[in-house]
């Protein structure tokens, strides 16, 4: 039987965010486990990579299901400001957005 576990606000704080899993049962090697974030899985903390590494892994698995929240917007947005050769603006600083696209 399929369990999910939910998260949301996770802001790049995998080792907490790892950790609360395991605390509530998840499997990684558990196929039946399926994991949802609702938003927010990146910027503010330092664990932007590990994030990332571990949602690929459970994606290529068909694990992981991903609601985009308001972060994730802010991410597309300064890729954009960059790509156009415009400044981000201090909002892309003071959430870690620039962190982690430089981790990325």
């Amino acid at each position: 039987m399929k369990k999910y576990f939910v998260s949301s606000d996770i802001h790049s704080f995998f080792t907490e965010w790892r950790n609360s899993l395991h605390r509530k049962g998840f499997d990684i090697n558990n196929s039946e486990h399926i994991v949802i974030v609702c938003g927010d899985l990146f910027d503010r903390g330092f664990e932007s990579d590990a994030c990332l590494s571990f949602v690929e892994q459970l994606a290529t698995q068909n694990r992981f299901i991903y609601i985009r929240g308001n972060h994730e917007d802010l991410l597309c947005d300064c890729v954009k400001e960059i790509s156009r050769r415009r400044e981000p603006g201090s909002h892309h600083f003071s959430n870690g957005t620039i962190r982690t696209l430089a981790t990325f």
